[in-house]
């Protein structure tokens, strides 16, 4: 009996995983937020190839989005099951997964992307020295369900132990987000899908709703954590000491709508998804993307299709105006930790980077690796952007956690402006994931600025190496000031031996009688150095 659970273990967690992949894949091009250009999708199964305007309003390019593609949420599910390949799991997760993160993530939210700029800078997004405190205080605002769709591989991580669980997810969910409606509604997911894990029967209709009820006092609970006393600190600090009572407001209302869903499961066929859906908030463009509604409405659409899980996950997948990529990866999710892969149809299997998806199922067995990782700056991804224009198809390199890469692909994209030429690198690494990094040559030079050094000498700068620059320095300091400080390092960069760490650190200890910071003086003038024509 015993080796029979673990085959369906294993399986149930390769059905989670490739659900939640396919989820993605199919309800990207339907999200709110996908920047698709054409028509709606009528609802198919089949992957499908589609367009989405990509870049900014300054650089728009349009951008072919092959089938079986899938964006961020599947990104960082990848990422959390590696950072679980070690034993300093979180360590991993924000010096190396976060950073890397921003060279090739695609449709990342708000919130997920500024906590990784900030831990590719070694700051912590809570802490108070190096951000101005509006920076911080929306941190602990950021309730959105960028956590709740990434915590599955830590559930059936640490399945035998619920508390484990909870911790694990906690601890995952603040490295990006410090609301409570982002933390527990991932608290509560987890403990669904942890439930349907350990399950070996027949899931009843409307069975995982009564039970999340029964346990409410248990995952409702602030999980008990260690070592994290400057977390709190900062938290109740900028929530005015109302921690925990927003906790527990949130609580209510994941409870409140625990009882939406389990009302409208009673009604049977009388029951309207859409109706259900849109007093779960579903549809409304202020909330639909918080971290309770992407929950509730998986907890829902789970539970009411749990017998026919195909037709479920193609009909929230296609709903419009909802985050469909999330709500269907997250019901994916737990479609497979009810059913292992038996409900997973043919054409489904062709997800991109299905094997590399299987590679990490297998290795939660392998045991767990000791290392000590070392902090992934910003100034590396910068770097590896500088040689991609140098690269030929077949090129290889190596990066950090994926090891050795290779250039499979160049695909320029159709610019939706003048003077920018828009081309994203395809890579392949050598463990089976695809990396997509995008790059946008000026075909131009009326984005260079000139900064005079000395009679005879220059310094050329991008828009964007003066956007890298101003990104070191703490938002608390005002524009007037950051250039002021970057002028005053250009034009003595020529009195200094930069080859010299001696002679930079004590020009740059100057600065520290003005309260800045000696590292990010010193950063600020190797960047400069390296632009020195």
């Amino acid at each position: 009996m015993k080796n029979n659970f673990k085959v369906e273990f294993e399986d149930k967690y390769l059905g989670a995983f490739l659900g939640a992949a396919v989820g993605d894949a199919i309800g990207w091009p339907q999200e709110d937020r996908s920047m698709r250009i054409g028509k709606s999708f009528k609802p198919n199964p089949q992957f499908q190839k589609w367009y989405r305007r990509g870049g900014n309003r300054f650089s728009p390019y349009e951008e072919v989005i092959d089938p079986g593609s899938y964006s961020d949420d599947t990104q960082l599910l990848f990422a959390t099951a590696r950072s679980l390949e070690n034993k300093n799991w979180f360590s991993h997760f924000v010096k190396i997964e976060l950073p890397t993160w921003l060279l090739y993530e695609r449709g990342g939210g708000g919130a997920t992307k500024r906590a990784a700029d900030l831990w590719s800078n070694g700051h912590p997004p809570w802490k108070l020295e190096k951000q101005k405190k509006d920076d911080i205080k929306r941190y602990f605002e950021a309730g959105g369900n960028g956590v709740t769709m990434r915590i599955l591989p830590h559930v059936f991580n640490s399945f035998a132990d619920p508390n484990e669980i909870s911790h694990q997810v906690f601890l995952n969910g603040i490295a990006t987000h410090g609301h409570p409606r982002a933390l527990l509604s991932a608290i509560l997911y987890s403990k669904a899908l942890e439930y349907q894990i350990k399950k070996e029967d027949v899931l009843a209709y409307g069975e995982l709703v009564e039970y999340l009820l029964k346990e409410r006092d248990g995952w409702s609970n602030f999980p008990d954590l260690n070592n994290l006393e400057d977390w709190k600190e900062s938290a109740n600090f900028f929530t005015s000491g109302n921690y925990m009572k927003i906790w527990e407001e949130t609580s209510v209302e994941l409870i409140e709508g625990l009882y939406i869903i389990k009302n409208a499961l009673s009604r049977g066929l009388l029951d309207k998804t859409y109706q259900t859906l849109t007093r779960l908030n579903c549809f409304d463009s202020k909330i639909r993307g918080a971290g309770t509604v992407a929950c509730l409405v998986a907890i829902y659409m789970a539970s009411k299709y749990a017998s026919d899980p195909v037709k479920g996950l193609l009909e929230i997948s296609f709903l419009e105006n909802t985050d469909s990529d999330t709500n269907a990866s997250m019901i994916g999710g737990l479609l497979g930790s009810i059913h292992g892969t038996e409900w997973i149809i043919p054409e489904w299997y062709e997800i991109e980077d299905y094997e590399y998806l299987c590679k990490l199922v297998q290795n939660l067995k392998k045991e767990k690796s000791n290392s000590n990782p070392i902090l992934w700056h910003w100034s590396e991804k910068n770097k590896f952007k500088k040689i991609l224009p140098s690269m030929s198809i077949g090129n290889k390199l190596i990066l950090n956690t994926f090891g050795e890469i290779e250039l499979v692909k160049k695909i320029t994209h159709k610019p939706l402006t003048k003077n920018i030429e828009p081309v994203t690198y395809k890579f392949l690494s050598s463990k089976g994931q695809t990396l997509y990094i995008k790059l946008i040559n000026k075909c131009e030079n009326n984005n260079l600025q000139t900064v005079p050094v000395t009679k005879n000498k220059r310094i050329v700068f991008e828009k964007d190496d003066l956007e890298n620059l101003i990104n070191l320095l703490p938002p608390r300091i005002s524009a007037k000031k950051t250039f002021s400080i970057i002028f005053d390092l250009v034009h003595n960069l020529d009195n200094l031996d930069t080859k010299n760490e001696s002679e930079i650190k004590t020009y740059a200890s100057k600065f520290i009688q003005k309260g800045y910071d000696l590292d990010l003086i010193v950063n600020l003038i190797k960047c400069i150095d390296e632009k020195r024509d």
